[in-house]
């Protein structure tokens, strides 16, 4: 039920990509392997985009699923 927030990841390549970041070898920038964190400051400059516009962010992906 959960999944893995890599750079090259569709979704996550174009969010990276408009807030003027790369993904180079599977990782933004070419340093960070993964596309959502807690911290990591220097992949959060871009001014006036909002949190989940970033290109790392904290913002979760929730699912909702119905139990039986």
């Amino acid at each position: 039920m959960s999944e893995d927030h890599k750079p090259s990841n569709t979704h996550e390549l174009k969010r990276i990509q408009s807030a003027n970041h790369i993904v180079e070898d599977n990782r933004v920038d070419g340093t960070l392997a993964l596309s959502r964190a807690l911290g990591d400051f220097r992949f959060k400059d871009q001014i006036g985009k909002e949190p989940n516009e970033q290109a790392v962010t904290c913002n979760p992906d929730i699912k909702v699923f119905d139990r039986n």
